[in-house]
């Protein structure tokens, strides 16, 4: 059985959820100008992995530092943008004409946390690599990338026994 097309709806963004992608975009800007200040001062060889405990596994060359900013521009203005088409996500419900705008407006939100949280994850890798670089670490803070990592996954899980919890009666 073919799902109904889901309404497209333009959703106008709260104040919060304007206040969410500003604190994203403002750590991508962070990113990249960590990386533009830091760069010319960096040894040939920095960090480019960190295992579960923090400690460096893996080193090459500082230009393998200029990823980091760029995966963490790339992967923030793809989940900005994808996030403008909420009727193209999977929800957990049959999307109706009644509940669009609820459902698109809280799977926006979530997605506007779930981009904030990568943005900060990818700004704590580069600035725990510049230190560790320069000798200032010793490595990754890993109960600081553990409480980012369960921020991450705690946000989707929230928004999924949100559904649980308040179960429509089209429930997939």
């Amino acid at each position: 059985m073919k799902r109904p097309r889901p309404p497209k709806l333009e959703i106008e963004p709260e104040p919060f959820d304007r206040l969410l992608d500003r604190l994203g975009f403002t750590l991508i800007i962070i990113l990249v100008l960590m990386v533009a200040v830091s760069f010319s001062g960096l040894p040939e060889l920095v960090p480019t992995h960190f295992d579960f405990s923090g400690e460096v596994t893996s080193t090459g060359s500082r230009y393998m530092l200029l990823l980091l900013p760029l995966m963490g521009a790339m992967t923030f203005m793809m989940i900005y943008f994808f996030n403008k088409a909420p009727h193209t996500f999977n929800y957990t419900v049959t999307i109706t004409e009644e509940n669009a705008a609820h459902e698109y407006r809280k799977a926006t939100r979530m997605m506007r946390w779930v981009n904030l949280i990568c943005a900060l994850l990818f700004t704590f890798i580069t600035f725990t690599t510049i230190a560790t670089a320069h000798g200032f670490t010793k490595g990754l803070n890993s109960f600081i990338m553990t409480l980012i990592m369960a921020a991450l996954f705690g946000v989707i899980g929230y928004y999924l026994l949100y559904d649980r919890i308040h179960k429509p009666e089209n429930k997939v």
